[in-house]
């Protein structure tokens, strides 16, 4: 239940759940319009949508502090789900996240732990000063790919298979071919110099 004198209302007067709009925002502090008086308020924690200028917004006031606890209805334009810094972690069977035009993640570190994980992309490109994967089986299929490594390219496995239906070719100011035992080369021609 809301209390409040419509003349001069104040945050002392305004106790219990009132609607309200916002004037003014700026991440978690905003300005609401109340009985056309602005007054301070704080999203609270359970309030994951952005709430931005003119939208209706639910609030909740304990005779101190006014929290917006929802957004109602939105104003036009696009919103950000902005989630509480006590919350690291999403538990779930199922998330499913559908964009019509881009999904975008900036931050300093970005891990991936999955049993099984599929990606299905027509354009992707990755940019990295470092990458690591530690991967138990990695199937990929490429009608093309191209790869770029300006420094070193370092890689250490147990056997390594090439397989190209036309042609391999190999460009370098030097190239070194060690072998332990054996080194064999088979063919029709072999063009040396």
């Amino acid at each position: 239940m809301v209390y409040h004198d419509k003349i001069n209302p104040s945050r002392a007067m305004l106790v219990g759940q009132f609607t309200a709009h916002v004037a003014h925002s700026s991440d978690k502090k905003l300005t609401l319009r109340v009985n056309d008086q602005l007054m301070p308020a704080t999203r609270a924690a359970s309030c994951l949508l952005e709430a931005r200028s003119k939208d209706q917004v639910l609030c909740w006031g304990d005779g101190e502090n006014i929290y917006v606890t929802d957004v109602l209805e939105l104003d036009a334009g696009e919103r950000r789900l902005r989630l509480h810094e006590a919350i690291t972690e999403l538990t779930g069977t199922h998330l499913a996240i559908k964009m019509d035009e881009e999904f975008s993640i900036h931050t300093k570190i970005f891990r991936t732990v999955s049993k099984h994980w599929q990606q299905w992309s027509g354009h992707i490109d990755v940019t990295a000063k470092r990458m690591i994967q530690m991967i138990t089986h990695c199937t990929a299929h490429f009608h093309e790919r191209h790869q770029k490594v300006d420094q070193l390219d370092a890689r250490k496995v147990g056997t390594s298979m090439l397989q190209a239906d036309d042609a391999i070719i190999q460009q370098a100011d030097a190239q070194i071919i060690v072998g332990k035992e054996d080194i064999r080369m088979d063919a029709k021609r072999i063009s040396m110099g």
